[in-house]
């Protein structure tokens, strides 16, 4: 697995990368650690005046001059962090590089042009001002990347400390790829795996009728579940990622799957989150396209978005 991190030295992106304790990756894996410079050209008025050469001059030197220092601090912000990627993780393959871009751009441009298989990124920085910033730097990451994306919350997770993962489905190809990526992950010793599935009234009802979908608020398993994932369905999901050293459950729930998920994910203590980007459905892939970024805002736990290459 290629890994593309996103770090700026704050606490959060510290916590990002020990919250990869809890994500089941690979020995083998090639990790890359970002950092962006946020260098900008600001030249004041005067440069512009006609003739006015020593004044541009002057000003080009000091904006280059600022431009060298913020790389050169981003890079040793990028060293320090692959320093403790390497300590964590040492069997990791971990480089470390700089960019001028914007922490955004440079994160999916670098992945786009690496080929990255993850990104992970913190989803607050350090002062108020730089968690609306990163907060948004996220909230980008999350839309225009190709990838898969990981975004670290809550707490650091200990190293071999087993976790709660729980994993959102939909019979969808990408719910199928985020399956498949939770089936090979290698978690750590007694983990347990949440499967759950929540029949969207708002897409439902015309598939299944108004009559079976008031009588499944009374009673889930009678709900025919032509739009979504029944009990048989998630049964075979469950075949696919169970082994020995790994507890699953499976669990069926109706309403609103934006809601519905975060609010089984905080009732169940949830360390991490996985669902595919997409649904099944033109409609659905409306709806559950926002179900990934509201979950990925909203869920207390770490979010991860799995995408399909």
């Amino acid at each position: 697995m290629k890994l593309l991190i996103g770090y700026d030295g704050s606490d959060c992106s510290r916590d990002a990368l020990a919250d990869l304790h809890g994500a089941g990756l690979f020995d083998d894996t090639e990790a890359l650690v970002l950092t962006a410079a946020h260098v900008y050209l600001n030249l004041p008025r005067s440069c512009f005046e006609p003739g006015n050469m020593t004044a541009a001059s002057q000003a080009v030197r000091r904006a280059h001059e600022l431009g060298e220092a913020a790389m050169a601090d981003a890079r040793t912000t990028a060293e320090d962090g692959a320093r403790q990627l390497r300590e964590m993780f040492p069997k990791w393959t971990v480089t470390a590089e700089a960019t001028p871009e914007p922490a955004h751009r440079g994160l999916i441009g670098r992945s786009e042009a690496w080929g990255a298989d993850l990104i992970v990124v913190g989803s607050h920085g350090r002062s108020a001002l730089a968690r609306a910033v990163l907060g948004s730097v996220s909230h980008q990451v999350l839309h225009a990347a190709h990838c898969s994306v990981r975004i670290a919350r809550g707490a650091a997770h200990p190293p071999g400390a087993p976790v709660k993962v729980m994993l959102g489905v939909d019979g969808s190809p990408d719910a199928a790829t985020a399956v498949s990526a939770v089936a090979a992950r290698r978690w750590p010793q007694g983990s347990e795996v949440r499967i759950v599935s929540v029949l969207d009234v708002r897409v439902s009802g015309s598939v299944v009728g108004v009559d079976a979908l008031a009588a499944a608020w009374m009673n889930p398993a009678t709900v025919p579940f032509e739009a979504g994932m029944d009990e048989n369905a998630l049964k075979r999901v469950a075949a696919e990622i169970e082994r020995p050293d790994l507890k699953v459950t499976t669990n069926l729930v109706i309403g609103d799957p934006k809601h519905a998920l975060v609010e089984e994910a905080h009732a169940w203590k949830a360390d991490c989150l996985i669902v595919g980007a997409k649904g099944h459905s033109r409609v659905e892939r409306v709806i559950l396209g926002s179900v990934s970024a509201f979950v990925a805002a909203r869920a207390e736990c770490s979010v991860e978005i799995v995408r399909s290459s």
